[in-house]
């Protein structure tokens, strides 16, 4: 991160400098990426690539902010308000990566280095438009989930799929396993995005899945490297549409 960055000015129409937004974005990525509740601030530092103390006096403002919840010698968490404000940015971030991979062709790292100034000057006006445009996308091109608008209830927290429960209609979120499990579950049509429904429950914590109209077998070791939330189960009328 640039010294710049650090130093930036609040943005027109903005509460928040660039500089404090990033922060916000980084503690809400880590908490998502690692399954955190308490976010080391040297973690946040090593994240942001900059000293510990200028991390420690930053905190400390955010948190007379009400952005941030600071525990000494634990970390660092949102306040209710901190977690809007890094929902917004995260948000405005996935959906421009979607577009630029999408409509035009930028590689994906190219993207994600664009998308992460651009996050700061969308209001919610232009997201909207976008989001719109681009017909409502779930995921940015790395398969990270792209959160809904503050007027959407907050979806269902990620858990591994092996505690998913008997009927239970999942969303995959994340597959964090060995190439071979990866390239199995790939093959099963299991990657980000795909809905699941659990037929039964195994003994041994394996699970009876089905995806579409094909079932099959996740033994209790895999299952548990796949990241899921659930979802409404569907209805009568959406798969007999009138």
């Amino acid at each position: 991160m640039s010294n710049e960055l650090l130093t930036a000015n609040p943005l027109p129409g903005s509460a928040l400098s660039e500089s404090e937004e990033m922060y916000l974005i980084t503690i809400a990525n880590l908490i998502e990426s690692q399954l955190l509740q308490v976010v080391p601030l040297s973690l946040l530092a090593e994240a942001l690539k900059i000293h510990a103390v200028s991390t420690n006096q930053m905190i400390r403002k955010l948190e007379e902010s009400g952005l941030v919840d600071y525990l000494p010698y634990k970390g660092v968490s949102l306040t209710e308000r901190g977690e809007r404000a890094a929902r917004r940015m995260i948000r405005n971030r996935r959906l421009w990566e979607v577009f630029l991979v999408r409509h035009l062709q930028l590689p994906v790292d190219r993207a994600v280095e664009l998308a992460c100034g651009m996050e700061h000057i969308t209001d919610g006006a232009v997201c909207a438009r976008l989001a719109k445009f681009l017909e409502y996308p779930q995921f940015d091109p790395l398969g990270n989930l792209i959160p809904a608008c503050d007027e959407e209830p907050a979806p269902e927290p990620w858990f591994p799929l092996a505690q998913a429960r008997l009927h239970d209609r999942v969303l995959v979120r994340q597959i964090d396993c060995d190439p071979a499990a990866r390239a199995f579950l790939m093959n099963e049509g299991i990657y980000p995005g795909a809905e699941l429904e659990v037929l039964g429950l195994g003994e041994k914590g394996g699970l009876l899945l089905q995806l579409d109209t094909q079932r099959f077998h996740l033994a209790a070791d895999v299952a548990a490297q796949v990241l899921v939330r659930r979802v409404p189960p569907i209805t009568a009328s959406q798969e007999n549409p009138t």
